[in-house]
This record gives structure tokens, sequence and C-alpha cells, in this order.
């Protein structure tokens, strides 16, 4: 899937990743007067953190446990840029192995799937459509 690397220059999701990565706490933080609830999930906190959870292109589900990730297709501004995406991943601690999966899907490979410590992934990639990840907590 070549994840807009126009837009990215050649070094692709993998350096958005890196540089997202600088900015982003491993947990996103709460106060002492914060107290989770049901609702907020480590996605959900996550996407606060990277600054989308209000985002349509990111869209909660299974009581914010689930989340659907839409890339920009080619020459769109339409969907999360690959830095948001980027951002997300590295929130969930998504391995380098994952994200080399995600970087190498072409149209013609379908739906993909992964699973690492309390999460799972599937995603697609068409040039016409941009990325979609489904991201979902597992734990």
């Amino acid at each position: 899937m070549k994840l807009n690397k126009a837009a990215l220059g050649s070094s692709g999701i993998l350096a958005v990743l890196a540089l997202s990565a600088c900015g982003l706490q491993t947990a996103p933080a709460t106060s002492a007067t914060q107290t989770p609830t049901p609702s907020d999930s480590y996605i959900k906190q996550t996407l606060r953190s990277c600054g989308v959870v209000s985002s349509k292109y990111a869209t909660l589900g299974d009581k914010d446990r689930t989340v659907t990730l839409q890339g920009q297709p080619k020459s769109s501004t339409r969907g999360m840029t690959m830095k948001e995406i980027g951002c997300v991943l590295t929130g969930v601690d998504t391995p380098d192995s994952v994200i080399s999966r995600m970087d190498g899907t072409r149209a013609l490979d379908g739906m993909q799937n992964a699973s690492w410590k309390g999460y799972e992934a599937s995603w697609t990639f068409h040039p016409d459509n941009g990325v979609r990840i489904i991201l979902t907590e597992s734990k």
C-alpha cells in the first residue's frame, strides 16, 4: 500500500511514526481528578492525545473499544493524514512488523489482519479510497 508516500516523501509511514512518537506519550495521561470510565477506553484516550477524537474519519464503536480510521486517498484531502494515523498507531504500540505489513499492502491484497499485545487490527488499501484501518482493544 504506499500510504500516500507522495505527500510523505520516500520514507512513508515509518518516518511518520518516528516523528509522531516524539510528541506522543505512551500512555495518555489522566489527572488525579479524572477517573477513567468505561467510555474512556485507551483507544479513545489515544485519539484525544492525537487530536482526532472528534474527526469524522476516526469512527468509534463497540463502547469506544474499536475505531475505524479512514486515510486520505491519493490526490485528496478527505480522510486522516498519515501523520494522524501514525500518531494513533504509535499510541497503541503497533509493532514495526505490523507497520511494515501495512506499508506493503496493495489493493489486490484485500483485507489484512494482525494482533499484538492488547490489540487487533484489520486494514485494506486502495489508491482511490486510501487506507482503512479497524483497530480493536482485545484486553
